[in-house]
């Protein structure tokens, strides 16, 4: 027997417990209800203060059409891709030919939004770390790829571009020593 039938049947047993027993579901029930009431919470968010941050750090296009150019910015995860944002971190003009001229940042705004949490998408990672602000996300990404090569290697699959063109390569060399082997065994004569 639970502690709500337990409940339920002392109220039943005895009249003055029916407030008691009506209360004490009403609470129950408004605290799952409403979590910012449990105490799970709470303790979730004390724990996440100061660990976790909604700040990203995002691109926005605002180039014409077939001339892409890209704003880098530090703006709230929650908003869309071309929503508020925080502050403007930089740009990045991918059809400049001057590489020194193709990404402008300011690096030390990008360091501190780093340093209080902000999470970068994958393109701002791969910008940032093309200028040479190392981020915890970078290395977390790399050790993941290092240890997915690794299990690809161990079953013997390929990996990278190149290991994948190289097996494509191999098949079609097998095909054409198939199909010459083919060609040079003599074929058997039929009997009608």
């Amino acid at each position: 027997m639970s502690k709500v039938q337990k409940i339920a049947a002392d109220a039943k047993a005895d009249p003055a417990n029916i407030a008691i027993f009506f209360t004490a579901t009403f609470l129950i029930v408004n605290v799952f209800r409403n979590r910012n009431w449990s105490i799970a919470n709470i303790k979730y968010r004390k724990f996440l203060k100061g660990k976790k941050m909604s700040v990203k750090l995002r691109m926005v296009r605002i180039g014409r059409r077939h001339r892409p150019f890209f704003r880098i910015n530090a703006v709230d995860g929650r908003t869309p891709r071309n929503g508020k944002i925080l502050e403007t971190i930089g740009h990045y003009d991918p059809i400049e030919k001057d590489k020194d001229k193709q990404i402008i940042l300011k690096s030390e705004r990008a360091k501190y939004w780093l340093d209080k949490g902000a999470i970068p998408t994958d393109s701002g990672r791969t910008i940032a770390s093309k200028i040479g602000i190392k981020n915890k996300f970078a290395k977390e990404l790399a050790l993941k790829r290092q240890r997915q090569g690794y299990l690809s290697a161990k079953k013997g699959l390929p990996f990278t571009k190149a290991e994948k063109e190289a097996l494509l390569k191999k098949a079609e060399a097998d095909k054409k020593a198939e199909g010459e082997k083919k060609a040079e065994t003599p074929k058997t004569e039929q009997k009608a």
